[in-house]
């Protein structure tokens, strides 16, 4: 009677621990959809913020390569001798830029 019920008592301890096992079995699965959620949803905001850098270094390397093409980071600049001079080379990399969003805008990259 005894041997019966340690027996009865290990089959239930056994059962117990087969389900607790299956439980974390389940738990590690759902941990990693989660998991695999939570790095798709970080991935696609670096992706997003790269974009964006991207699109900005886009803008402005363009300007940066007319200030230097035009030496105006060494003196020199064409127009220097006239007083709107510096105002139309101004002029000239803001519409650049402008042209560069609207192109951004009509390709819908913006």
């Amino acid at each position: 009677m005894v041997k019966e019920d340690s027996r009865f008592g290990l089959r239930e301890r056994a059962d117990a621990t087969q389900r607790l096992i299956e439980q974390i079995d389940t738990l590690k699965e759902r941990l990693s959809f989660i998991k695999a959620e939570v790095e798709g949803q970080l991935a696609a905001k670096s992706e997003k913020r790269i974009y964006l850098l991207t699109i900005f270094a886009g803008i402005f390397v363009p300007m940066g390569f007319f200030t230097g093409l035009l030496g105006i980071n060494v003196g020199g600049i064409p127009l220097a001798d006239n007083e709107w001079g510096f105002t139309l080379v101004c002029g000239l990399i803001l519409v650049t830029a402008a042209i560069q969003v609207a192109i951004f805008y009509i390709k819908r990259w913006f």
